[in-house]
C-alpha cells in the first residue's frame, strides 16, 4: 500500500502530465477545447491549471480514500502537500527545460 506522501506525488505528476496533453495537437487538446467554453474559476481545477487540478485530485482522492478515518487536519495537509509538490515539480522541469 502508498504511503500519502508517494500517493501525492503521484497525483502531481497526473495534473501535470493531463495539463502538458491539453495543448494543441496532444491527445486531450479536445477536452482543452471543451473546458476553455467554462469560466476560469471551473476551467482551472478541472485541467487547465496542473497546481488546481492537482489540488482537486488530492482532495477528492483523500476524501474518497479515508472516509471511515475522516481527519481534517490531515486532510488539509494532504491537498496542499500535494499542491507543493506540483509547484516543485513544474518549476524543476521549466528549469530543465530552459
Amino acid at each position: 500500500m502508498l504511503l500519502n506522501y508517494e500517493i501525492a506525488i503521484l497525483l502531481s505528476m497526473a495534473a501535470i502530465v493531463v495539463n502538458t496533453l491539453l495543448e494543441p495537437f496532444m491527445i486531450l487538446n479536445w477536452y482543452s477545447n471543451l473546458i476553455d467554453r467554462l469560466p476560469e474559476w471551473l476551467s482551472f481545477p478541472l485541467g487547465r491549471c496542473e497546481k488546481c487540478l492537482s489540488g482537486q485530485l488530492a482532495f477528492w482522492y483523500y476524501l474518497i480514500s479515508d472516509f471511515n478515518e475522516y481527519n481534517i487536519f490531515v486532510h488539509i495537509l494532504f491537498t496542499t502537500t500535494t499542491i507543493f509538490i506540483t509547484l516543485i515539480l513544474t518549476k524543476l522541469l521549466w528549469k530543465l527545460n530552459r
